[in-house]
Order: C-alpha cells, then sequence, then structure tokens
C-alpha cells in the first residue's frame, strides 16, 4: 500500500502550506481521502504503515477530525503487537515517537484502544 508514505508526504507538504484558502481545502480534501482509504483498507495495513498514516494525522492536527479512522488504526496496532514476527516492525522508537505526536494533540484518551496499547508497549 502507499498510503504510508503518501501520509508523509501530505504531512511535509502542509508543514510548508501557505494559508490561502484554495491550498486549504486541497490539503482537506487529501486528509480525508486518507482517513478514508486507511479506514477501509485498515486490516490489509502493515503496523509501519499503520504508524505513519497515525503519525502524520495526529502531527498535523487532524486526527480529532478523523478519530473513528484513528480508533481502526490504533485497533489494528493493539491487535498485531500480540504478534512477535508484526510487532518487530514497529521498534521502540517509532511507538515513543507515535506516542508524543499523539500526547501534543490530547489524542491518546481519545482512541479507544490507545492507552492500552501504548502501556503494554511502553511499560519495560
Amino acid at each position: 500500500s502507499e498510503l504510508g508514505p503518501f501520509a508523509r508526504r501530505l504531512l511535509r507538504r502542509a508543514s510548508g502550506v501557505n494559508t490561502e484558502q484554495s491550498q486549504r481545502s486541497l490539503l482537506a480534501e487529501a486528509w480525508s481521502s486518507l482517513a478514508f482509504q486507511a479506514q477501509g483498507l485498515a486490516a490489509h495495513l502493515k503496523p509501519i504503515e499503520v504508524y505513519s498514516i497515525l503519525r502524520a494525522l495526529a502531527k498535523s492536527g487532524e486526527l480529532a477530525r478523523y478519530s473513528s479512522c484513528g480508533d481502526v488504526l490504533m485497533s489494528r496496532l493493539a491487535h498485531l503487537s500480540s504478534s512477535a514476527e508484526e510487532r518487530s516492525w514497529l521498534r521502540p522508537r517509532k511507538v515513543v515517537s507515535l506516542w508524543v505526536s499523539m500526547d501534543r494533540v490530547d489524542m491518546i484518551d481519545a482512541l479507544k484502544d490507545a492507552p492500552t496499547y501504548f502501556e503494554r508497549e511502553l511499560v519495560f
């Protein structure tokens, strides 16, 4: 899937965009499309793609708007973390990076599986 790389490119583009209305509406459309596709394809996404999408949505401030997508993606991560093979795809620094990005926009407690996932992954 190309959703992970797309999310990273979109975040870079959103960070450098001036505040023209036409640019804002194009970005809003792109975030909406990303969230819609990610939610529908969540079961088929690799953990690193889920990470990239969640982190981009959080860092852009769009995660609150697309919290249903966030719930689905966090659920995917939570269920994958029990598998050693899948778990190894997300290194601890990536988990911490995701936690920081989500914490900055106060979305840890807003997504149903997030507190449990981070508690399990970040406790040594």
